[in-house]
């Protein structure tokens, strides 16, 4: 792949002028400020609470924050996933480790949730993601997952391209 067109598959994720994807009214593209003073790549998913989220306990149930996360994170890559089925079997992405702290229930709310993800370590055929899930009320969850590229015609771990490295590298933050 040429520099063009990776520039051009990394452009696609810029958000307009307000911030908010084209694609995706939820979504957003953003920095924040680091505590050495530096800006640092965020991405940011209103996730919407749903009242079947609940439990008896009145509060969203442990089981889904997983499915929280994964919307999050198939917002954040969707440039990623080709759209010719048979290139979308060949360019998978698998989830081979996630980790949750909770640290108070959300409960629902008609305002959705702040969903920050953004890429902690990015390696030749994994990378890893950190999230956290909160909304003016403070945090609620602080999560991590580990992906590997995979092809699933071939069966087997996949190397990322310059494409994918690209996207992933414009959330990466080591600090």
């Amino acid at each position: 792949m040429s520099h063009d067109e990776s520039s051009r598959a990394s452009a696609r994720l810029v958000s307009n002028a307000a911030g908010w994807s084209q694609r995706c009214r939820r979504c957003r593209r953003t920095t924040i400020s680091s505590p050495s003073g530096g800006a640092v790549p965020r991405f940011t998913y209103l996730c919407p609470i749903r009242w079947s989220d609940m439990d008896a306990n009145n509060h969203v149930n442990n089981a889904v924050y997983p499915r929280y996360l994964e919307e999050a994170r198939m917002n954040m890559f969707e440039e990623l996933v080709p759209s010719d089925p048979t290139q979308r079997l060949s360019k998978n992405f698998f989830l081979s480790e996630q980790w949750m702290k909770f640290s108070k229930p959300l409960v629902y709310s008609k305002e959705p949730v702040l969903i920050e993800a953004w890429v902690t370590s990015l390696k030749g055929v994994s990378f890893e993601l950190a999230y956290e899930i909160k909304d003016g009320g403070g945090l609620y969850v602080a999560a991590t997952s580990k992906m590997a590229g995979f092809d699933s015609v071939a069966g087997r771990v996949r190397r990322f391209d310059d494409a994918e490295r690209a996207v992933l590298g414009g959330f990466l933050d080591e600090s």
